[in-house]
């Protein structure tokens, strides 16, 4: 998956209470979804790729300006599109 598919990520609501995600890399690719209004991919962006897998809270968002790179990790039990990773800008 390239960059150009980050379009097909669904649209979605901005979340309440959500906020920047720093040096987070991990999602869950199933529960990433885009805000259009304000250019913001919401998911559970984590640390850890584990960490991604176990906790399904989506409360972060990342700019899709800050996306340099991103590839698939692992697969995940509860997960369609499994666990990726991002590149991030600071």
């Amino acid at each position: 998956m390239s960059l150009k598919d980050l379009e097909e990520v669904p649209n979605g609501p901005a979340i309440e209470g959500s906020k920047a995600a720093n040096s987070v890399l991990f999602v869950d690719y199933d529960l990433l979804h885009l805000d259009k209004t304000n250019g913001r991919f919401y998911g559970n962006w984590r640390n850890t790729a584990e960490e991604a897998c176990k906790d399904k809270t989506v409360n972060s968002y990342v700019d899709r300006a800050k996306f340099l790179d991103h590839e698939f990790v692992s697969d995940c039990p509860l997960s369609k599109m499994g666990i990726w990773i991002f590149t991030i800008l600071p």
